[in-house]
């Protein structure tokens, strides 16, 4: 099995994912729940999470490519 090194956007992405998730979790972490806000600070939490997960996917994509 060969292995290929990691493009530039890959790690570039991967990257992106990594901070994305980071701070999907702190936001997530530090909601008040008392706040009327807190459906929207988890929401913006899942999206940050999301596009972290859409980051891993589009590394692979470009991998598979």
């Amino acid at each position: 099995m060969e292995k290929k090194e990691l493009s530039t956007h890959e790690i570039i992405l991967l990257g992106l994912a990594c901070l994305n998730l980071l701070l999907g979790t702190a936001e997530g972490m530090f909601v008040n729940t008392a706040s009327p806000t807190a459906v929207v600070d988890y929401l913006r939490a899942t999206v940050t999470i999301l596009t972290a997960i859409f980051f891993m996917v589009a590394a692979i994509w470009i991998r598979k490519a």
